[in-house]
């Protein structure tokens, strides 16, 4: 017996559609349609379940038209639905209704709908198609189904909020969001962000992204490489001389030399030789779909060979006798956890815990000292004190790891208070100590933990380059690759984040330099005491000069009873 999915598509397929050589001809699914099909929309509609997807896309692949046949079938044969189309601009809005339109006109049901302006009837059903506008044009309806088109584009994101109210979140209401990518702030920020927060599991859409090489059209015929041509004679032409990107292209995703072939045609003829059009258009990955303004620091060849890595870990809080709490949705992800004999070291950067996307989280990100790969992740709204507990939980549990927390000269980020906790509270010691560099005093001194300034800057972001161009480490986060991806020269001359947030970026750059610095230096854990002492501090030579837990008690005190005309901090120890 057929399934609910199968007479849906058996339907669809007995409707029309006007393909790209401007014919019309019965639908039938391309490669990329059927995957969406078979992975995602049949399963939902044989469970009756509700769907909400967000589709990332790369130009022309029939998503738009596969949504549009599912929403026919169901606008025919369901009764008392109310289907709606959304799209960013009128041009669009009429060729998505005139699909629409075209589907039910050429369909056995075609004397039994009635047709007003862009409003179809039958049997109690509605369908409607408009331009995405004002935020009040959608609010007294009440929706089936939903599909918008486009979202990157929308002028009006309020219309976004809007049309989300008009589908009851309970029985079989569909949403489908669908776009190419259009950068990441202005029209294309909305969109950015829904497909961020859908990624992040933080709202109920399944995100589904549907690279230029889903489609097996987009390849020429006649191309092969070089190790491909044989002795004899052959009417293939050879595809030479391939750049660092097509060449991990080719090695990420398996890609033909006409897929390629196909590539650089697109880019010439179509995207004005600008390889960042294509990103956009045509996407490799969902990283490089989203442009954005100034220069960024790593390229898509940089960043391609690390997504074979990631990966989700496991998930944990921490509880308040130390211990690891499993946790879907914790703010500790967990790759790899602690082996015997490895050292590792946690990067930190510090934020004040406001819970809101206009403020940067608690970041921590943990890596193997000796193998440079990310081992585990922490990503929290939490405030100076509780991050501190947090860090000196992990630090314990990854073999009393080296911890480098970023200060802040101004307190800003509260990396400052963070010490004092860690110390005086936590008495964990096993704390980087940067090491003044001074042509005029014999011995400047030490400080506590990483303070990021005009001079330690420069030196961070070098390393961080250097190990992600030269593939030194193991990343399994998409989140901290996410960041790295919008990292880069801004159009004031600073390298930032171009978009979104860069915690992450530094507490791992923090790591990287870090150990660089300090490799060689770092205390071994005692496994029968199982944490690092002062002696096991001192030993190490890396502070042995004055006991760390006096002269942070000390310096503490100086905080507040300055001896006039004394030129002290109080970090200075």
């Amino acid at each position: 017996m057929a399934s609910r999915a199968d007479f849906f598509l058996n339907f669809m397929q007995s409707l029309t559609i006007r393909t790209k050589a401007a014919t019309i001809a019965p639908f039938r699914l391309n490669h990329a349609q059927r995957l969406v099909w078979d992975g995602y929309f049949a399963p939902k509609i044989n469970q009756r379940e509700p769907m909400r997807f967000v589709f990332l896309k790369a130009r022309q692949l029939g998503i738009s038209t596969l949504i549009q046949g599912l929403l026919t079938a169901r606008f025919i044969w369901d009764a008392h639905v109310n289907a709606k189309t959304i799209a960013h601009e009128t041009d669009s809005t009429e060729n998505i209704w005139n699909m629409a339109k075209r589907m039910v006109e050429h369909s056995h049901f075609a004397p039994y709908a009635r047709q007003a302006g862009k409003v179809m009837e039958l049997g109690g059903s509605t369908y409607t198609c408009s331009t995405a506008g004002s935020p009040h044009a959608t609010r007294s309806m009440n929706l089936t189904c939903l599909h918008l088109s486009e979202v990157a584009f929308w002028k009006h994101p309020d219309a976004w909020l809007a049309a989300m109210q008009t589908v009851p979140s309970q029985g079989e209401s569909w949403i489908f969001v669908e776009s190419t990518a259009n950068g990441k702030v202005e029209d294309g920020e909305l969109f950015y962000k829904e497909w961020r927060r859908a990624s992040a599991q933080e709202s109920r859409f399944t995100p589904v992204f549907l690279p230029w090489y889903a489609l097996p059209d987009y390849c020429l015929g006649n191309y092969c490489y070089p190790e491909d041509v044989g002795g004899g004679a052959t009417d293939l032409l050879v595809l030479r001389d391939l750049d660092p990107e097509e060449q991990a292209l080719r090695k990420a995703f398996d890609l033909s030399a006409g897929q390629l072939a196909w590539r650089r045609l697109i880019i010439e003829d179509n995207c004005r030789g600008d390889v960042e059009l294509f990103h956009q258009e045509y996407p490799s990955t969902p990283e490089e779909a989203f442009i954005q303004s100034g220069r960024p620091l790593f390229s898509s060849r940089d960043i391609l060979p690390y997504h074979k890595h990631i990966t989700e870990g496991e998930r944990y809080t921490l509880g308040p006798d130390g211990g690891l709490i499993p946790d879907g949705n914790g703010y500790v992800e967990i790759w790899k956890h602690p082996e015997p004999g490895h050292s590792y070291i946690i990067g930190a950067d510090t934020s004040m815990g406001f819970d809101d996307d206009g403020h940067s989280r608690s970041a921590g990100e943990i890596l193997d000292i000796d193998t440079m790969e990310q081992v585990g992740e922490y990503d929290c709204t939490s405030p100076t004190y509780a991050m501190a507990r947090h860090l000196a939980i992990l630090g314990r549990y990854y073999h009393e790891a080296l911890l480098a927390p970023e200060i802040t000269a101004s307190g800003g980020g509260g990396g400052r208070e963070l010490l004092v906790y860690l110390l005086k509270d936590h008495h964990y010691y096993h704390i980087y100590r940067y090491k003044h560099v001074d042509h005029i005093k014999p011995d400047p001194g030490r400080m506590w933990g990483w303070e990021t300034n005009a001079k330690t800057r420069p030196r961070m972001i070098s390393r961080l380059v250097e190990t992600i161009k030269e593939r030194a480490c193991v990343i399994h986060s998409e989140a901290l690759l996410n960041q790295l991806t919008s990292f880069g020269e801004s159009d004031t001359g600073r390298v930032e984040a171009l978009s979104g947030h860069d915690d992450l970026l530094f507490a791992f750059g923090i790591a990287v330099v870090v150990r660089s610095e300090e490799l060689g230096r770092y205390v071994s854990h005692d496994l029968e005491k199982g944490k690092v002492t002062l002696e096991h501090v001192q030993a190490a030579g890396v502070h042995a000069m004055r006991d760390a837990e006096a002269d942070w008690a000390a310096s503490w005190e100086e905080r507040f009873q300055q001896p006039k005309g004394r030129e002290t901090s109080w970090l200075a120890l």
